[in-house]
């Protein structure tokens, strides 16, 4: 199968990522630094994560405000990471003790560590497409999805990875146009493969979040 149209391809994120990386090696301890790019805000995060920790960062982000505009990441050892992500204060959104647009105020390592405590849950994301494709050897699934690039969407996918213990081992997020278009390397909680049977209910799961005309087009593709 193809990658879901706009989707972005895969790059060496070795290369792409290569400071942050450096920073990870370089260093035991687990850190992430916001600083100001012009009007957005580039976050860096390296060390010892969780596995699930994308998903608890864009949930965070989500419930107060913070868009993530764009972002990459890789595992670089069993349990030790390294990402950057573009970030914009969405409608709203306000920091505690500083003004409207100063994110580094926010403790995001706290937040990719903690999943947000309460019942909060990601709003189910609206997908135009998706594709799942097994890579070679024991290199897990390769996902993209593309959809409608809402406060919350990233959120919302990841969230729908975990409900079957599966977590991004890698990824690229961005956007084309008013549409979000990602890219993920998915495997278990332990690193492992993803079975058949989690990568069907995967599949189930986001056919279900397909938009109508999502739908007509998977059909169509479908019976052809």
């Amino acid at each position: 199968m193809s990658r879901a149209r706009g989707a972005p391809a895969p790059v060496d994120l070795e290369v792409s990522l290569a400071p942050v990386i450096a920073q990870a090696r370089l260093s035991e301890k687990t850190e992430a630094v916001c600083t100001r790019a012009g009007e957005r805000w580039q976050l860096e995060l390296w060390g010892s994560l969780p596995p699930s920790w994308a998903g608890s960062l864009a949930l965070h982000c989500a419930g107060v405000g913070i868009d993530i505009v764009e972002g990459s990441g890789c595992r670089i050892e069993a349990a030790r990471w390294a990402a950057r992500f573009v970030l914009s204060p969405g409608r709203g959104h306000a920091t505690p003790g500083r003004g409207d647009a100063e994110l580094h105020a926010f403790d995001f390592l706290r937040m990719a560590r903690r999943r947000p405590s309460g019942a909060m849950h990601a709003a189910l994301p609206r997908l135009e497409s998706f594709e799942i494709v097994r890579l070679p050897g024991s290199g897990g699934f390769e996902v993209s999805v593309r959809g409608f690039d809402e406060p919350g969407f990233l959120a919302g996918v990841l969230e729908r990875f975990a409900l079957f213990g599966l977590h991004a081992d890698r990824f690229i997020v961005g956007s084309e146009g008013e549409l979000a278009a990602d890219w993920f390397v998915l495997r278990t909680t332990g690193g492992r493969m993803p079975s058949p049977d989690s990568v069907a209910a995967l599949r189930s799961a986001l056919t279900a979040c397909l938009s109508s005309s999502g739908r007509a087009r998977a059909a169509t593709r479908a019976g052809s």
